[in-house]
């Protein structure tokens, strides 16, 4: 491969890893959103969508985890391969 194209790696690699951190940081906006949510809500069903809304900011921050392990890993790959 020529220069250019571990250029073109490294800026895709830059801009799926911007994106997914700015998609962590709405997650974890959320997460604590959740968390307020839970800390001023006055009855049961406050508290449950509450709950429901840290699920699921935790379940969206483990997949952006994951996604992110993967993409570094592939492009690890493909680095490597391409020397």
């Amino acid at each position: 491969m020529t220069g250019t194209d571990f250029g073109a790696f490294s800026y895709i690699s830059s801009l799926i890893n911007y994106a997914l951190m700015v998609v962590g940081l709405v997650a974890m906006a959320v997460f604590i959103f959740g968390f307020y949510k839970i800390f001023v809500s006055d009855g049961e069903e406050g508290i449950q969508d509450a709950k429901k809304i840290v699920i699921g900011a935790t379940i969206a921050l483990a997949i952006i985890g994951l996604a992110r392990f993967i993409t570094r890993f592939a492009f690890s790959i493909f680095e490597t391969s391409a020397e």
